[in-house]
């Protein structure tokens, strides 16, 4: 490439970033003011903002590459790499479907409705919903997964589907996943997503940037292999080790705020008892309440409620709840104390 035409594809590229960093600093405000789906429907999802982006591509990618010459084949798949993944937003923009499909309890729907609001588009199968299920965290009513119980009808018969929070479908190159849910809990809102071409094509950028950043670390003139080779890093090993085995050790330890957080969240003042009283009066009545005293551990008790509030599922592991009766020791199979997970069974059955 002669050098007259790499300076004017770098000029154009420099131009046509500060122009996109104007443009998406404009489109935050008008988020701000008219909300994401305006934003969305007016800005990123627009032909002009894609045809920009791929324009920053074309005209980036070859000074790059040029610039940085043969010999460093590590350092050009990297660019290469983020060509590619621009390409693959490039054709999710363009051919990608996406939208929702609603189901009510005991009925069956084969087609979903566009982002964009348009006319119903079918799908290659069916959906039944047969039950919709929310799972709450044991003890509490403190919701941990929202669950469709599903049966999905095509050419090879009804087979049962599940789609939760934590569990997408796939099926004929349609991911489902969990949406919402109708205020009755008896009907299901799934997001449907579509994207054979840019989906494959954005990870195999991914994967390109991912092996071309280990190759650019690697190589014999990198910084980091210097670095490696520098006397300094040998000598501090030691104190590595030491710091890896003493996070090591509080690694299992629950989360939690900060001493100092948590004595603020216990100045708050909450309706407790008929009166108005101290997040730490409550704090401190639910630890002795669970734990037979006021602290538990290193912890205080404004600790012990916010790690409860706050990290429920490591919390839920703690055996910080005093068990006084021997019967229930011996239903529980525990000691003096037992964690709230030793109350409930195979199926999240009560054991008591």
């Amino acid at each position: 490439m002669y050098p007259r035409t790499t300076k004017a594809l770098g000029r154009t590229a420099f131009a046509l970033l500060i122009g996109m960093a104007v443009c998406l600093a404009a489109a935050t405000f008008v988020e701000k003011t008219e909300g994401s789906e305006f934003a969305a429907r007016h800005i990123y999802r627009t032909g002009w903002f894609a045809a920009w982006w791929a324009l920053i591509a074309a005209s980036a990618l070859p000074v790059a590459v040029v610039r940085i010459g043969p010999g460093k084949r590590a350092a050009v798949a990297l660019h290469l790499s983020l060509g590619l993944i621009l390409f693959g937003a490039l054709l999710t923009f363009a051919t990608s479907q996406k939208g929702y499909v609603h189901l009510r309890e005991r009925t069956e729907t084969a087609c979903f409705r566009p982002e964009t609001g348009g006319e119903a588009r079918p799908l290659p199968f069916s959906l039944r919903l047969e039950r919709f299920e929310i799972e709450c965290y044991p003890g509490t009513q403190a919701p941990a997964d929202y669950r469709s119980l599903l049966t999905v009808v095509d050419s090879r018969g009804p087979q049962p589907a599940v789609v939760s929070m934590n569990r997408i479908l796939s099926r004929d190159g349609y991911r489902l996943y969990q949406t919402s849910f109708d205020e009755d809990m008896r009907g299901s809102i799934l997001s449907v997503n579509r994207d054979p071409y840019g989906t494959p094509v954005t990870y195999a950028g991914y994967l390109l940037l991912g092996v071309s950043m280990i190759g650019t670390l690697c190589s014999k003139r990198s910084g980091f292999r210097r670095l490696l080779r520098h006397p300094l890093l040998k000598r501090a090993g030691f104190l590595l080790l030491f710091a890896s085995v003493c996070c090591g050790a509080s690694a299992g330890a629950p989360a939690t705020l900060d001493r100092e957080t948590a004595d603020a969240l216990g100045r708050l003042r909450m309706l407790y008892g008929g009166r108005v009283a101290p997040v730490q009066t409550f704090a401190r009545d639910l630890t002795v309440k669970i734990c037979g005293k006021p602290a538990y551990g290193k912890y205080t008790a404004e600790q012990v409620l916010a790690g409860w509030i706050f990290f429920p599922e490591q919390w839920q592991h703690e055996p910080m709840i005093r068990i006084k009766q021997d019967t229930v020791r011996k239903l529980l199979g525990s000691g003096a104390t037992a964690a709230l997970t030793d109350f409930f069974g195979p199926g999240r059955s009560y054991r008591l």
